[in-house]
């Protein structure tokens, strides 16, 4: 005999249908169905406020979300990446400056001009590419000392003091 295929939403219409047939106490009509009493009573409750609609899967995606880019912060973005596309996202950023104290879809400052001075007259230049090399160079080439300490007149201190000559 092959296996019978069931659907939630079959299951559901099924728990509720005999859920209003009143017929078996909560407990048993739960252990039925192979559920929870709190999952039974969250489809009645669904049933009851939303009716069959209520039964379907819900979205279990947030309604909020804290850290997202204001739209006109987004839209601002989005304007300046379309009249420059060969700029990377340092560069972008270097450009817009501090995006919560400019419009960035005018490209004004939104307050005094003694509140804030622009990005493009303090900020300092994004970095290159090159500057990074140079900056990984240079740590590569600094001497190690492998978790010892090195005083001022060149003595060791550490735990591994003995161990290295």
């Amino acid at each position: 005999m092959p296996w019978r295929e069931t659907y939630p939403m079959e299951e559901r219409l099924k728990y509720i249908g005999d859920w209003l047939k009143d017929e078996e106490p909560m407990t048993d009509l739960c252990r039925i169905y192979g559920i929870s009493r709190k999952t039974g009573y969250k489809w009645i409750e669904r049933y009851q406020t939303h009716g069959l609609d209520g039964l379907k899967e819900m979205s279990r995606a947030t309604h909020s979300h804290p850290n997202q880019t204001p739209a006109l912060t987004e839209e601002g973005l989005v304007l300046f990446r379309h009249q420059h596309p060969h700029w990377g996202p340092r560069k972008l950023v270097h450009r817009l400056g501090n995006p919560a104290k400019r419009d960035l879809a005018g490209g004004e400052h939104s307050g005094s001009d003694s509140e804030a001075p622009r990005a493009d007259e303090t900020a300092t230049p994004p970095k290159t590419n090159a500057d990074f090399r140079r900056e990984c160079a240079l740590r590569l080439a600094a001497p190690t000392t492998y978790g010892l300490r090195i005083s001022r007149d060149g003595s060791e201190h550490g735990t591994a003091a003995g161990w290295i000559r």
